[in-house]
């Protein structure tokens, strides 16, 4: 995810952005921009919270679509569920739109990605 943080921060910005330590499945790596884990959702987001955190398309995403299709969905859809970097049994695991973390069915989820701020 690296590539994005280049371009989405200013330097003044990422200068507050910490590396965080990620307890990925494949071993324990870091990043400043991750993906959260189904762990980190419970322990960190309340549950009604997640209801209206729905990953919203964004002028960025829009513009650098290359894909046709998925450009056409980005213009008409305007919320998404969002992915999480956990899997269960092989497949992803998402935030639907009621709060519930829930095995990925299908392909048009958002992408929600979090950082960790020095203050």
């Amino acid at each position: 995810m690296t590539h994005g943080y280049e371009f989405a921060f200013a330097d003044s910005e990422k200068e507050c952005i910490s590396e965080t330590l990620i307890d990925a499945e494949d071993g324990n790596q870091s990043d400043r921009v991750f993906l959260l884990s189904n762990t980190e959702v419970e322990k960190y987001v309340e549950k009604d919270d997640r209801k209206i955190s729905l990953s919203m398309n964004t002028p960025y995403a829009i513009k650098n679509c290359k894909d046709g299709w998925m450009l056409e969905l980005l213009k008409r859809k305007k919320v998404y569920s969002w992915w999480l970097r956990t899997t269960e049994s092989g497949e992803a695991l998402f935030v639907d739109s009621n709060g519930e973390i829930k095995k990925c069915q299908g392909n048009s989820w958002g992408i929600r990605p979090a950082i960790q701020i020095d203050i």
